[in-house]
């Protein structure tokens, strides 16, 4: 068998060294999105079951929402939208939690569309606005979503979402 000299042998690794390093970056460059999003928010919720103006976490996936809200680096309310809606461990049924919290069951997922800056009443009355977002206006309910403001007022109820 042919000998390989020095120079040879060190040309063959650094090639090796290089088709690794591509297929290492193609393969993470490939990979599927994770589906989980922390979004760190300054809260405002003022409603007949909770008052809160304070910074908080959201992690937004497949599997639902948390909320986590703190007040001088410590927790004080965890928000857990999943099959139920809990608070600080106390759950509730979603149309019971809306009634509640909004005064009327109007949908099970409200309050996930209004913390995901999503349209809500599955995007009825919306209309793009000047802010790089959306309005939807109903009889009693504004809800306008900002690039990075998501502001939802009805009668007693205010929630107010700034992306930090």
């Amino acid at each position: 068998a042919p000998k390989i000299g020095k120079a040879m042998f060190l040309k063959i690794i650094s090639c090796l060294w290089l088709v690794a390093c591509g297929v290492l970056f193609v393969s993470c460059a490939t990979k599927t999105p994770q589906h989980n999003a922390l979004t760190s928010l300054q809260i405002l919720i003022k409603s007949p079951l909770l008052r809160i103006n304070d910074a908080g976490f959201a992690n937004i996936g497949k599997k639902g929402i948390s909320l986590e809200i703190y007040n001088l680096a410590q927790p004080i309310l965890k928000l857990n939208l999943k099959e139920k809606i809990c608070i600080n461990n106390i759950c509730y049924e979603r149309l019971n939690f809306n009634k509640k919290f909004f005064g009327d069951a109007y949908y099970e997922r409200l309050i996930d569309d209004i913390i995901s800056f999503a349209p809500i009443f599955q995007a009825k009355n919306k209309s793009q606005n000047n802010c790089g977002g959306f309005s939807q206006n109903f009889k009693n309910i504004r809800y306008e979503v900002c690039e990075n403001k998501s502001t939802f007022i009805l009668e007693n109820v205010k929630i107010v979402l700034k992306k930090l």
